[in-house]
């Protein structure tokens, strides 16, 4: 089972990607740096509080639990 921190870095990137962003498009859009992004999609850290999960669900446009489910790679691989 994967970490919760790890889970939420894959789903960042995942919908990221999906919508065409870039890490520095998507880190100013929430309003953190561009490194604090790069550590939470590599799930080394995560975010300090629930606003930023409901603001990175709000810029990717997606339900914040849509952050935390585990990717069903036959349906949902990003295309790189």
């Amino acid at each position: 089972m994967l970490s919760l921190k790890t889970l939420f870095g894959q789903r960042l990137v995942y919908f990221r990607i999906k919508r065409g962003m870039t890490q520095e498009e998507l880190a100013f859009r929430i309003g953190i740096h561009v490194m604090t992004l790069r550590r939470w999609e590599h799930g080394e850290l995560g975010p300090k509080t629930l606003d930023f999960v409901d603001k990175a669900a709000q810029v990717l446009e997606v339900e914040p639990w849509k952050l935390f489910t585990e990717i069903d790679s036959a349906r949902e691989s990003p295309q790189i």
